[in-house]
């Protein structure tokens, strides 16, 4: 398979997990909980490649750790953005030290997927939603 032409982070999680089930027998895998980390920037690098692709300095989100607590308290239906927010920004992740990397597979990249716009689009959220308090 020739990965020097996949960029999207989905087409990585799909290629990880074929070849993961392709090439281990199932006795390898039962009882685990493997993680894929198909991206892992900062907010400084995200900041960075919006501001490159915006050509001014990117507007910093103002969001209170106490905020995402007190949604995911309440089981907020978008709670579950609150709990990955939390965790990444103290640097943690929920997927444990079981990561499965697939070798010479070129991953996407912030320039990738945000300087050249080729993110994609995403589902529709199915409630009303907006960032507008996070940057007040």
């Amino acid at each position: 398979m020739n990965y020097e032409l996949m960029f999207s982070t989905k087409t990585y999680v799909a290629a990880c997990i074929a070849s993961l089930l392709s090439t281990t027998p199932m006795s390898k895998l039962a009882g685990r909980s493997i993680g894929l980390c198909e991206l892992a920037p900062t907010g400084a690098d995200i900041q960075a490649a919006l501001s490159k692709r915006h050509g001014a300095p990117a507007t910093i989100a103002k969001a209170r750790d106490e905020d995402s607590v007190q949604n995911i308290k309440n089981q907020h239906p978008f709670s579950l953005m609150d709990l990955v927010k939390l965790k990444w920004s103290r640097g943690e992740h929920s997927v444990g030290d079981d990561i499965y990397d697939l070798k010479g597979y070129k991953k996407a990249t912030l320039d990738d997927l945000i300087v050249k716009k080729e993110l994609g689009t995403y589902r529709d959220v199915p409630l009303p939603y907006n960032l507008d308090h996070y940057f007040q």
